[in-house]
């Protein structure tokens, strides 16, 4: 009698989550969706699909621990379906640490830039804090379209005698680079122009800084430059710049390898525009207060940054169902 009703209550929970799954999957297209696309309605039926899967997990492994006393009879293969039920434990609490402790986020390195990471961002309390330089990024090209990555990264550590470098590290689409736990895993590329703007009165430098700039996409279509907007630091300054990797006879060739390299520089304060105008590497836009000079390029990554601590327990929790289907079904 328990057996059954332990059996038809674990039938009832999964038809529940299948509903609550379908509903996750279809609500963007039905007319009920706004009742389902809040992000703390979401969270809920996640802590409820979890709550369900734990019962249905309790209720099956207690049904058969039952039955099995009541048999007095402990075969290989009886031990096999009890650590086949224990990895479902394992692998539910993994993906919940996961979702809960998971640290993820976006950092943008330009060649020759440092970023440290500890535990002020992504790393566990009890783990040494290191820094990752990228000294060269290397697209590959083929037909003008860019086919492969590869990152050459410096890894650092904090000793008593300063930031030691302790390995170098490449990195490339769907290869990460694996640090004290972290991932660093590759998600975009862009131009980096170095600019530097001079008071042409007292011959100062008032900024000189590279602008990492993301390539242009309108209607979905990438637009093969690369655009952006900034203010000039401690100035009231506004700078738009663009970078086309290819101009000729003063028109944008549409292109990714950068062998002819021109910018168009807007330089401006509220209406007053002191510099418009594209230049060459080298070149300056010049007026009567300010100067403009495209001195040099490189480049800049975007690399995703994930420290999962839960990844380990699901990946154990696999190996332990392993293990008990081969005692299920060899003994």
């Amino acid at each position: 009698m328990f057996s059954k009703i332990i059996n038809k209550l674990a039938i009832i929970i999964l038809i529940a989550i299948a509903v609550f799954l379908t509903v996750f999957v279809l609500s963007p297209q039905c007319s009920f969706a706004p009742y389902f696309t809040g992000e703390k309605i979401r969270r809920w039926f996640f802590i409820v699909l979890v709550a369900a899967l734990y019962i249905v997990l309790t209720f099956c492994t207690v049904d058969r621990i039952w039955r099995q006393v009541r048999s007095k009879y402990n075969s290989p293969s009886w031990w096999g379906s009890i650590i086949f039920h224990a990895s479902f434990y394992v692998i539910v609490t993994g993906a919940c640490i996961s979702i809960g402790g998971r640290k993820t986020g976006l950092e943008l390195f330009t060649e020759s830039e440092t970023v440290i990471f500890s535990e002020n961002n992504y790393l566990l309390h009890d783990r040494p804090p290191f820094a990752v330089k990228l000294n060269r990024f290397l697209p590959v090209f083929e037909n003008d379209m860019p086919v492969d990555y590869a990152c050459d990264f410096s890894v650092y550590y904090d000793t008593a005698e300063g930031w030691m470098q302790a390995r170098k590290s490449g990195l490339k689409v769907n290869m990460p680079l694996e640090e004290q736990g972290v991932s660093l895993v590759f998600k975009r590329w862009g131009y980096s122009p170095r600019i530097i703007i001079r008071d042409n009165e007292y011959n100062e430098i008032i900024g000189m800084f590279n602008l990492n700039l993301g390539e242009k996409i309108e209607n979905g279509n990438p637009q093969k430059f690369f655009t952006d907007f900034t203010s000039v630091p401690n100035t009231n300054l506004k700078l738009e710049l663009k970078f086309y990797p290819e101009m000729e006879n003063g028109k944008h060739v549409p292109a990714y390898t950068a062998r002819n390299p021109r910018i168009y520089a807007k330089l401006y304060s509220g209406k007053r525009v002191y510099v418009d105008g594209y230049i060459a590497m080298k070149e300056s836009l010049v007026s009567d207060t300010l100067t403009l000079t495209f001195d040099d390029f490189n480049y800049w990554v975007g690399v995703e940054v994930v420290n999962d601590i839960g990844e380990n327990i699901v990946f154990a929790g696999f190996v332990i169902a392993v293990i008990g289907l081969a005692f299920r079904m060899l003994f």
